[in-house]
């Protein structure tokens, strides 16, 4: 399942909100804030958000078990 426009819009502005450099004083928040508007960048508009689900479903459907762990490996490493 593929998260709406909406649903995007709203997790962006909620996560941006909490890890913003000026209001969140946690060392980490900055570097949270930049994967923040990194996904934005990606997911923001309809068009990026479509090419990203093409390149995503390409990675997935040609080796399954990988992409999953790659997956898994790099939200471990962002949000851990």
């Amino acid at each position: 399942m593929s998260a709406t426009e909406a649903e995007i819009k709203s997790a962006y502005r909620t996560l941006s909100h909490r890890y913003h450099p000026d209001r969140n004083p946690s060392p980490i928040a900055a570097e949270r804030f930049r994967a923040v508007q990194d996904a934005w960048a990606l997911l923001g508009t309809p068009t990026a958000k479509k090419k990203v689900d093409n390149e995503l479903r390409s990675v997935i459907d040609l080796h399954p078990e990988q992409a999953l762990q790659s997956m898994v490996s790099q939200y471990l490493q962002k949000f851990s």
